[in-house]
Parts: C-alpha cells; structure tokens; sequence
C-alpha cells in the first residue's frame, strides 16, 4: 500500500489495551487494511512488560506490583522487563516487510529506523546516538530502548522514550538483572538511565515531543504523514484481542519457569542477553523430556524459541546429536537472534543438562541447580585448594568483616565454613570485590593451587562467568542465601565491598559438595569431622504404616494440588499422621529463603506465589473431612509481607469452605513485622504458633537468620492484636542445650502469653544437617512436660517424638476456645 504513512496516536490505555493494540496494528498491515504506521502509546494505570520469551515470576516483583497496583503484561516483542508510567512515550512502527528487506541485517534495522527518534531528539536539543545493540542513548545514558518482531508480511519495530522517570518504582517492580550490565561499565543501574526531564531541565509538553518525534521519523525515512484513527476492522479486531491479552494465559502462559518437575537450570550471559534454559531429563535414555528456553532477547521469527522449545522435546542429547539438531533448526527457519548464536543455545543447554551429572551422586535437583562446575575436574581432594567466602556472609557489626580470617565465635556461617576449611585442609580466604577474586586466583594458580571452592551469588557469577574461565583455575562455585547487593541493583557497593546487608552460606550443601564432589584425601582424619552421628535408641522407634497408606495420602494430595510439611520436612510421624488422614498443609511453595540447619525444606531461589492455593487448601481440608487443620509456610523473606496476605486467604478459604473446622497456622516471624502479624490476626485462626525452637544460645548455630527475642516478640503481639486467639511454640531437645537453658525458654514463654508448647527429640534428616548431640531419654521429656504443665501452659506434649503440630487437635479440645464459625 503506498502513500502517506498513517500517524496513529492511541492515547493513554491500560496494559491489556496497548498489547491488544500492537498485535491488531500488525495484523492489518500485514493483511493490507491500512498503510505503513508510526504509533504513539502511553499507559495508565502504570504497569510492567515482560518480553515475548521471559517468565513473569523471575523479573518481576509480584507481590510489590499487586500491592501498589501496577498491572503486569507481556509483549509481542522480546527484549527484557520494562516499568511504565504516564510519564513515558512508546513509539511504534508498523510497516511492509519490504522495508526491512532493503535495510539488509537485523543490526542494520535497528540503527535506521532508530534514527527517527534520534532525530527528533536533537530537535528537542537532545544530542541522542544509537548505541549496538538496541539502545538509544544520551552521553552513555540509556533513553529509549528498542525491538521488533514480525508477522507474514509486516513487522513491528517500538520502542520506550523516557520523559521522566520514577527509578525507585522501576527497582521494586523489577527484579533488575544486574549480570548483563557488566559490558556497559557502570557501577550503578541508575546511572545508566536518563530521560528528557533531566536532559533539559524539565519536560515539554507531551504533543510537543510527539510533533518533534513525527518530524525527525518524517526525515529519518523519507516519508510523509498524515494523522489517522483505528479503522473499523481494527476496532473490530481490538475487542475479542484485548481480552486475550488481559488473560492470565497470555500474561502468565506464555512462559512460566517452572516445568513442574524436577528441572535442571542455567543461565548463561551471551552478547546478545540473558538465556535461562530449564530442563526436565530422562537421564538413564539421555534423552530432554521437556525444555523452557527464556530470557531478554529478541527472536525472529517471533515463534522460533517456541519451536525448538517442541523439537527438543525426547531429543537425544548424548554425543553431538543435540547440536546437530540446534544448528539445523536455526539453518532451516533462518532464526535471527540479535547477539546469540545456535552454539550459545547449545552451551546454555550443556550447562543445564551437566548438571544431571550432580543428581547421579546424590544431589537434589535443587541442590545442582546452585551448584556450578567452573571448570570441571577431577580433584584428588581437598588439601591445598582454595575456600573462597564472600565478605558479605559475615555481620555487618563484625570488625573481621573488610578482613581476612575468623575467631569462630558462632554469630554467622563463616565461623562454620573456616571449620570446614580446617578440617579439610583448605585454604580460606575472604573476598571483598571482583577485583580482589582476580588477584587471589591468579596468585595461587602460579603457586600451582588444585583449584577452589567458593560460594557467590547467581548474579555474580553470570556477570563475572567469562572472567572465571579466562583465568583458567577449575573450580565449583555454590550459590548464597538472602538477598544480594546485585538482586537489590547496588552494583556500587558491589564493586567497592561495602554492602551493608548480611548474606548467609548453605552450609550442608556446601559440606556435601565438599565430600562428594570433591571428595576427601584419605589422611584427613575422621576425628574432625561432627561428632553425634549414633544410632537411634529404641523409643525413637516409628511403627510401620499399613500397606498403601502413604501412597493413598500423597495421591490425594497431588489430585488436591497441596503440599504437605509432613513430606517436606521429612516428618517421622507422616506415616501415622497420613494414616489417620491428617496433615499439616504447607504453603508459599516449597522452597524456603532461610538456611536453618536443623530442616530438611529446600533451600534456594523461591517459585512465584499460587494465586489458587488458599482455595486449593480448602477443598482438601473438606475431602478430608478435617475438624482442625495446621497450616505452615517456608520462611518466605523475599516478600514484602513475608506472605502474610497468603495466610490470611488461605485462613478464610477454610472458614468459608468448612466452617467447622478450627484452623491453627505455624508461622515465620515476617522478620518482625507487625503489619504482616496483623493481616494474618485480622483473619481470625483459632491457633497462631510461632516455634522458638532452640535455647539462645544455640541460635547462631541452629537458627543462623532468625533471632530468639524477635520470635518471642511474635508470640507477644499476637496476644497484643488480639487476646482471643491461642499462642503456641515448640521446642526441640538434643542439640546440646543444658536443662537450665529449656526451663528459661519455658519461662520465657509463658512471659509473653504462650497457651501451648510441644517439647520433642531433634533428628538429623541427612549428613548434611546438624548432627545429634544427645538423644533425650522419655522421663526427661516427662519430667519437663510436668515442669511445663505447673507453669501454666494449657496443653503441653512433650514426648520424644513430638512436633508442633503432632495431634494438633487435642490443643483445641484441652483448650476453653470454642470453634470458629
């Protein structure tokens, strides 16, 4: 269609509106219904864009967004997350594929039709560039980014002007992806953004940086424009489009991070973005069962991820089959993807698909997906190799934090690591910064050092990952706990090692890596390893369940959709617990932020909330025909409410769903946070506990992120916020407490209101956990039942197989609290 360009201004819409929009506008100007089209957009309320090929929960803050009301959407283009407000301009063109085909390669696309904006920039006396491989930018500061994809015979290049700009409200909605900043040289995020606003002064009037704009495009491409609307078609077209793009299948859908499964992850930094492959395998066949290829990228054809994604499914990946398959695929669609090759697919899958490697020795899924081989090797052992310990991991307050070396004194998980170092013959060494790492590798790998062990964060490694292997000294890398200075976009602090927020190591990953990956030289004596390691006396002894009543249980909960702290946390009362048909549900996902080393939950990088789940908790409680229900959590400190919102639907969902039926919640201590207490009060549990755990003393050891006056705290504004709901917490025995220390927490506890207290025998659920230090006899436990019982606790079980929530019912029936209803 030739002539005029159509100069199309849609004005401010919401999120689902805009992205209806660019598939509608696309779609008839490939079916010839309406000329080339420059487009103006621009958004309210404000929202968050993931690209075509992301996974909403790994770069947005979901919670935060939901909170604030800020709508969250995808696009048809690819790139990486982007923040919007009304303070921002999109721009669009829309036109025949014949002008691309003029224009030669992608790169060569996107510098020409960007320079319609620089243009119009440096008429509004902006001096912008475009800078490789799709930014505009001001003296080094980004001001629009761009992208495109295509559709038959159109294609769609947009871009993002920034007018002004509310970076706080960007770094909370976004999980800002610090490692592919690296090759710009900054040392903060902030600094690489600018907008007009800052660049002049103050902002023009929103028509007059359109009329600029319009003008420098007019120049740019030779063309002349003429002021459309929507044609009836694509007014036609927008309505049943739009309610597409608003479904959760289209926000969510598209990509999701999770297979569902046991997935091996990677991610691996090329040129042209960020690429996380998750991969569920069929090991003993050496076959892919199901890929998920995600990232910032661009792809043309838009499909083409998709369609390898169904190509590699069953696909051998043994020998150079899957190369093969990769570099044909890529040859065959003619795949363009800007800066990322066929052999980065392939190393990005390789790196996933090594890790089945760690899953044949023993190690979990989620244990292998924070582990990374640097350089892979076969070590002879431990003794001369490097233990590499991030600053970061000791306190904040602690005078040896900037230093080398450690007094052990138990406050954080370095003290641990330097025994584990002894033990293993190992050099430690703290690391500050990147700068410093280069230097100590490189000094000992002239001394002729075997390699090292360290612990990072994922982010670090990914910005740093073509750093590790130039300096050539093989090495494992573990990933760390809480949140990082890079998560949190403070790249400055980064560089300079003065990030004042304290991260934690996984110490029983970091001992299992170390005796089974590495292994250990024969000469290291046993005698330094923990000591507590017995058999079990006999009144730890657990009955059998009857034939088929675990696997009917877990059947019934899998059909529900729930999951079960019994499993999780590898309860040895499931079997009786299951048997009886009760159960303790466990909520906000499996995987807990916190690394106690008395629990057998995984640790690691938390899945996205279940917007489901409250409900999905309720119908289980009614086909299991509950008159009480415990529901627990992982420790989720990656939330703003620490999940305390979830708690409280889920509270209601089983009050409405089974209004007989009492609900008591274990919950974490939100880290002190009273707002959260009160929305989980506020829903009115007829239990609320809170498990204390541990004497104080032990809590550096045991507890390592949690503090012992905190947890009573919580146990206190419980009664604070509302008197009629039960408090309840459990204690466990044998990690070397004295029985002075048990009848202070005791005191403690009935101090701040406590009805309810369980008393039971810690049991080390792996060799990777804290070991055993006594096994207390059944009279003891008796005797501080009775001692528990005189200081006024309403319900007290304290035997050696007691948990907080075994026989939970029993409280409600001991207790005068009359049933919900």
């Amino acid at each position: 269609m030739a002539g005029p360009w159509r100069l199309l201004d849609t004005g401010l819409r919401n999120a689902a509106e805009n992205m209806a929009l660019d598939e509608v506008v696309l779609t008839a100007r490939d079916r010839g219904w309406v000329p080339d089209t420059l487009r103006f957009l621009q958004f309210r309320p404000r929202c968050v864009l993931v690209g075509y090929h992301q996974a909403v929960d790994l770069e947005v803050r979901e919670n935060f967004c939901l909170q604030n009301g800020i709508e969250i959407n995808r696009r048809i283009t690819g790139g990486g997350a982007l923040y919007w407000d009304e303070k921002q301009l999109g721009w669009e063109i829309i036109a025949h594929r014949n002008l691309i085909s003029r224009l030669g390669d992608v790169q060569r696309v996107y510098s020409t039709l960007s320079q319609g904006l620089v243009e119009g920039l440096r008429d509004l006396g902006i001096q912008a560039c475009f800078r490789a491989r799709n930014d505009i930018e001001v003296k080094g500061r980004k001001i629009s980014g761009i992208g495109g994809t295509e559709k038959g015979n159109a294609f769609l290049f947009q871009g993002t002007l920034l007018i002004d700009f509310d970076v706080e409200t960007m770094f909370h909605s976004l999980r800002i992806p610090a490692e592919k900043l690296k090759d710009k040289e900054i040392s903060s995020a902030k600094e690489r953004i600018t907008s007009i606003a800052q660049e002049l002064g103050s902002a023009p009037p929103t028509e007059t940086i359109k009329s600029a704009l319009a003008a420098g495009f007019s120049r740019a491409l030779g063309v002349q424009f003429c002021r459309g609307n929507l044609t009836p078609e694509e007014e036609e077209l927008l309505g049943s489009e739009s309610v597409k793009f608003a479904s959760p299948e289209w926000i969510y859908g598209v990509k999701k991070s999770s297979l569902h499964g046991e997935e091996l992850r990677s991610l691996y930094k090329a040129p042209g973005g960020i690429i996380r492959i998750s991969l569920m395998l069929d090991i003993p066949g050496g076959r892919i069962k199901y890929a998920l290829i995600t990232g910032d990228f661009f792809a043309y054809p838009r499909r083409a991820v998709y369609d390898l994604e169904a190509l590699l499914k069953n696909c051998s990946y043994e020998g150079e089959h899957l190369e093969r398959t990769v570099r044909e695929f890529f040859a065959q669609h003619k795949v363009n993807i800007p800066g990322i090759t066929w052999q980065d697919i392939c190393t990005a899958l390789r790196a996933a698909i090594n890790r089945s490697g760690m899953v044949a020795r023993g190690f979990s899924a989620d244990e292998a997906n924070a582990v990374t081989e640097v350089i892979r090797n076969d070590f002879p052992g431990t003794t001369g190799m490097l233990f590499l310990l991030p600053y970061c991991a000791k306190k904040p307050s602690c005078p040896w934090r900037q230093k080398q070396g450690c007094v052990q004194c138990g406050e954080c998980t370095i003290g641990e690591a330097y025994r584990l170092a002894a033990a293993r013959r190992m050099v430690p060494v703290s690391i500050n910064n990147y700068e410093e790492l280069k230097k100590v590798l490189s000094t000992y790998k002239a001394q002729g050092c075997p390699g090292f062990v360290g612990c990072c964060c994922e982010p670090f490694y990914a910005k740093h990952q073509q750093d590790f292997l130039d300096i050539g000294i093989p090495g494992v890398l573990i990933d760390i706990d809480n949140v990082t200075c890079y998560e949190l976009g403070r790249l400055d602090e980064a560089k300079s090692g003065n990030f004042d927020r304290q991260t934690h190591l996984k110490l029983p990953l970091l001992e299992k890596v170390l005796d089974r990956l590495i292994g250990r030289d024969r000469e290291v004596v046993e005698d330094c390893m923990v000591v507590g390691r017995r058999e079990r006396p006999p009144w730890l002894t657990v009955p059998v369940p009857e034939d088929g009543v675990l696997d009917s249980m877990e059947a019934l909960l899998r059909r529900a959709e729930v999951y079960t702290v019994c499993e999780g946390a590898m309860c040895p009362n499931m079997g009786e617990c299951f048997g009886r048909g009760t159960a303790t549900f466990m909520i906000l996902g499996k995987i807990c932020t916190r690394n106690c080393r008395f629990c057998a939950v995984n640790k690691g990088r938390p899945e996205s909330l279940k917007p489901g789940e409250p409900f999905k908790v309720g119908e289980a409680v009614v086909k299991l025909g509950l008159k009480h229900v415990v529901i627990t959590s992982v420790t989720r400190d990656d939330l703003a409410d620490g999940g305390a919102g979830h708690f409280a639907l889920t509270i209601k969902a089983v009050h409405n769903l089974s209004p007989g039926t009492s609900v008591e919640v274990l919950i974490p201590d939100f880290l002190g946070s009273v707002e959260a207490l009160r929305l989980v009060t506020a829903a009115r549990p007829e239990i609320i506990g809170h498990n204390i755990e541990t004497v104080p003393r032990l809590y550096s050891r045991v507890r390592p992120q949690a503090d012992y006056r905190r947890s009573l705290e919580v146990l206190d504004r419980v009664k604070r916020l509302d008197p009629g709901i039960s408090t309840k917490s459990g204690i466990m025995l044998g990690l070397g407490e004295t029985e002075s220390e048990v009848i202070e927490v005791l005191t403690d506890l009935r101090e701040v209101g406590c009805d309810f207290v369980t008393l039971g025998q810690y049991l080390q659920p792996t060799k990777q956990h804290l070991p055993v230090q006594e096994f207390i006899t059944p009279e003891v436990f008796e005797k501080y039942g009775r001692r528990a019982e005189e200081m006024g606790f309403s319900h007290v079980v304290s035997t050696p197989l007691a948990r907080s929530s075994y026989h939970a019912e029993q409280a409600v029936k001991t207790s005068a609290q009359a049933p919900h209803c």
